[in-house]
């Protein structure tokens, strides 16, 4: 998020002394609850930023010498944070015995800190799931992972892993979203979307998109599958609602068969989940679809998820005209 924060800030105008002091309180703050190591080599870098640049630009105060020292990639002096060390043994492994054997040295360390070459191995990614380095969003984003490398052969694994997706705790302490397990849900089952591929094509009286899928290359395991599902439906407990009179006006138009930015879903999966969302957490609601006319589309608490698609789905499909 801070190197979101930084891009944003960079489009915002320039880089005055309140942008700057904004990345290094970040960064301070984080030293001082002890987190800044984990950050560091965890998220060494993202959209186009890495650490390197903002510790230049902010010039934060107060911070570990080692951890500086780290990010600058100059040599480090005296007594070093178990994470770095960790992450610089692990980074000089070449064999699987000794990585497995740092893993359980360094069990703080995540799946980011590991070489390249051995993100193909199952008992790497089994050792970070035991080690609590895989839950929440992680989990999430690499279940494709675990099952094209053929993680999921193992019962008891799959056992440890659909009890995860399903822990009501742990959905709520990671803070994930419904729309985050019905877009590894979808992956899993179908693929991830095409996006090279996608066209418009004629619907009855105007034009949508068409959004293939790239073909699957692993089994598709029931557990797993449930899980997801079941995970997504828990989900929606942890959100809190508003409790105001809301009325949601749903696009059903043609367009929202395209694709979902940043996500493997259309955005008429998505509108589905929020309007889910907002007949299951708002005591007072009225969801609405709207293209050439507006119409309700009789959304209600009780709808799965493949019901509620079906009605957005079912209406309109042609021009917005709000």
């Amino acid at each position: 998020m801070i190197f979101e924060l930084a891009e944003y800030l960079k489009n915002r105008g320039g880089w005055g002394r309140a942008k700057r002091a904004a990345i290094a309180a970040w960064y301070e703050k984080m030293n001082a609850d002890g987190r800044l190591p984990y950050q560091v080599v965890k998220y060494r870098q993202r959209n186009g930023w890495t650490h390197r640049d903002l510790l230049r630009l902010s010039h934060p105060k107060g911070l570990d010498q080692n951890v500086v020292n780290f990010v600058l990639d100059k040599p480090l002096e005296g007594p070093v944070d178990p994470i770095i060390a960790g992450f610089k043994t692990i980074q000089s492994q070449t064999d699987l015995k000794y990585v497995l054997n740092n893993l359980q040295s360094w069990p703080e360390l995540p799946w980011e800190a590991i070489p390249t070459q051995f993100l193909k191995e199952p008992q790497v990614w089994k050792a970070l799931f035991y080690n609590g380095q895989l839950k929440g969003q992680a989990l999430l984003r690499n279940i494709t992972r675990l099952a094209r490398i053929g993680a999921f052969d193992d019962m008891t694994f799959v056992a440890d892993v659909a009890r995860m997706l399903t822990d009501e705790g742990l959905i709520e302490l990671t803070r994930l979203h419904p729309v985050n397990y019905l877009n590894a849900a979808v992956i899993y089952e179908e693929g991830q979307t095409d996006r090279e591929q996608t066209r418009h094509v004629q619907l009855g009286g105007g034009m949508m998109f068409h959004v293939p899928r790239k073909p699957i290359d692993w089994r598709i395991n029931g557990v797993v599958r449930d899980a997801l599902l079941d995970g997504f439906y828990l989900a929606f407990k942890n959100v809190v609602p508003a409790n105001k009179r809301t009325l949601i006006g749903v696009d059903v138009s043609s367009s929202m068969g395209g694709p979902a930015l940043g996500l493997d879903l259309s955005c008429a999966q998505v509108a589905a989940v929020v309007a889910m969302l907002l007949a299951r957490t708002e005591p007072m609601h009225m969801i609405m679809g709207f293209s050439r006319r507006f119409v309700d589309l009789g959304i209600s608490a009780k709808d799965t998820f493949q019901s509620a698609f079906n009605k957005v789905s079912d209406v309109g499909w042609g021009g917005t005209g709000c």
